[in-house]
């Protein structure tokens, strides 16, 4: 794509350059999550199957995926908490107006059926969520959060590899980590795609 606008630049006497602004890392997925876990790393694999082991024998374990807009709209509040306590930044992302973003885009996707607000759960406790779009057998990662009391748990890994095997249960064929260089896309088989800026320039 990047070489046909750049062609396509050029026949028309524009000139173009482009500049890195950031990666997307994404997996493909297979037709079973024991082959997704198999395709990753020794170390990572290792270290999957050791803390989702932990996490099992931690106490009654429970993941919810929630596709219907009013089931959404009832749980956004607890996705604000787990964001707010994982992170300072989303703590100061969250104003006011950014909540209200977020509660309108997450109804309206749900509604379309594109959209997944998964609930990890532990002895009847919410210790993490992801929200994710979806579209095309693709899912979306887009926001993520978790509670730092059951940190040791590594809930925050575990809830979005739960994400990845739920896709997987569905028939998705891709995960989509999207923007940003996060250690933890990595360990579960994300392989960087590079997000360009493009400028044309009059020749």
């Amino acid at each position: 794509m990047r070489d046909a606008l750049a062609e396509a630049a050029e026949a028309g006497g524009w000139e173009s350059s482009e500049s890195h602004e950031a990666v997307c890392p994404g997996v493909d997925l297979p037709g079973d999550f024991e082959a997704f876990v198999g395709g990753l790393s020794k170390h990572d694999r290792h270290e999957l199957r050791r803390k989702m082991r932990n996490f099992e024998a931690a106490g009654a374990v429970e993941f919810t995926s929630l596709a219907e807009a009013s089931a959404v709209a009832g749980e956004m509040d607890t996705l604000f908490r787990l964001m707010r306590a994982s992170r300072g930044d989303k703590d100061e992302f969250l104003t006011p107006v950014m909540e209200a973003f977020f509660r309108d885009l997450a109804t309206t996707f749900a509604g379309l059926g594109m959209l997944r607000l998964a609930k990890l759960r532990l002895d009847g406790v919410t210790v993490a969520m992801t929200l994710s779009f979806e579209h095309a057998g693709t899912t979306f990662l887009y926001n993520s959060g978790y509670d730092p009391e059951f940190s040791r748990l590594a809930v925050g890994l575990v809830s979005k590899a739960s994400a990845i095997r739920e896709s997987i249960e569905r028939g998705g064929k891709r995960f989509d980590f999207l923007r940003g260089d996060e250690e933890y896309k990595r360990r579960l088989g994300g392989v960087d795609r590079e997000v360009v800026t493009m400028r044309l320039r009059a020749g």
